[in-house]
């Protein structure tokens, strides 16, 4: 018998709890509840030099344990995470 894990109510877009190990998102904490990082597909670096202040982002292309496939943005400069996309 196979459990699947829990689905969380929904992956919004938006900022988002993530628990990173060595700088990479491992688990992400949606309404109260852990979903981990099953694997990362792709990563890549964004400098944003545009603004007064300059913003490096670190992309990731990741696939949770729910089986959703999620586009997950770090800003090294607030050290904020954010969902991009979802699917």
């Amino acid at each position: 018998m196979v459990l699947e894990a829990a689905r969380p109510a929904a992956l919004d877009l938006g900022r988002v709890e993530v628990i990173p190990v060595a700088g990479d998102p491992s688990a992400l904490i949606i309404a109260g509840q852990q979903i981990a990082v099953a694997s990362i597909h792709n990563r890549w670096r964004i400098d944003d030099l545009r603004y007064a202040r300059a913003r490096t982002a670190i992309y990731f292309a990741a696939r949770l344990e729910t089986g959703d496939l999620v586009t997950l943005s770090h800003d090294r400069t607030d050290d904020t995470w954010e969902i991009r996309r979802v699917g």
